[in-house]
């Protein structure tokens, strides 16, 4: 049961983010950017801090895209990535904001989770569905259209038929998946059905293309 107050919270940010003009939607995170103003024969630091002194954890070529900045440091000019197994920052300086990817449930959206480990992969109108010890699977899904405008932040999507069906709420929200250091964007609960046994798992997604 959800509590009156934490729903009445909700209600007010949603209808704050409707009234919100595009610009300021496009500017909530997360969500995807490309480098850009980096020389060909140079590359982009991935700090391990907000800041040009913090040692280096790795580099992103001067042509990379697709790279999902889950927030900002207090400055607003570093951006947090992933960086392998934690987090990373980038000046946001080299970074070009992409527009939201379209679709109901965003193109490419991938989540995951463990005990046992799954994942699922939102493609056009249709989920991969991979588990562990199993054969990937494929199911047409269905979403549920927002309340927000485009920049959307929360989505809802049922997915299969007959015995065995699939259905979930992906919001922007931080997220561990607790066998790493990084921090992920998004969150998804999810309810499974199968020959009628129910499990809720939740998990972590992103939308990062790299």
């Amino acid at each position: 049961m959800i509590h009156p107050t934490a729903a009445a919270r909700r209600l007010a940010l949603l209808l704050v983010l409707a009234g919100m003009p595009a610009q300021a939607q496009q500017d909530v995170l997360p969500t995807l950017h490309d480098v850009t103003g980096v020389a060909a024969n140079d590359s982009l630091n991935i700090r391990a801090e907000p800041g040009a002194s913090a040692p280096i954890l790795g580099t992103l070529p001067p042509d990379a895209t697709g790279i999902e900045v889950t927030a900002l440091d207090t400055t607003g000019r570093w951006g947090r990535i992933g960086a392998g197994e934690t987090d990373g920052w980038v000046s946001m300086a080299y970074l070009a904001q992409r527009p939201f990817p379209p679709g109901p449930i965003p193109e490419g959206m991938r989540c995951f989770g463990t005990e046992p480990f799954w994942s699922l992969r939102f493609e056009g109108s249709a989920v991969f569905v991979d588990r562990m010890g199993e054969t990937r699977s494929e199911m047409q899904v269905v979403a549920a259209p927002s309340p927000l405008p485009p920049g959307n932040r929360l989505f809802g999507f049922a997915a299969g038929e007959g015995a065995v069906r699939l259905s979930g709420i992906i919001e922007a929200a931080a997220c561990s998946d607790g066998m790493s250091d990084r921090s992920f964007g998004w969150r998804v609960v999810l309810l499974e059905q199968d020959e009628g046994t129910m499990r809720v798992q939740s998990g972590c997604c992103t939308l990062d293309r790299r």
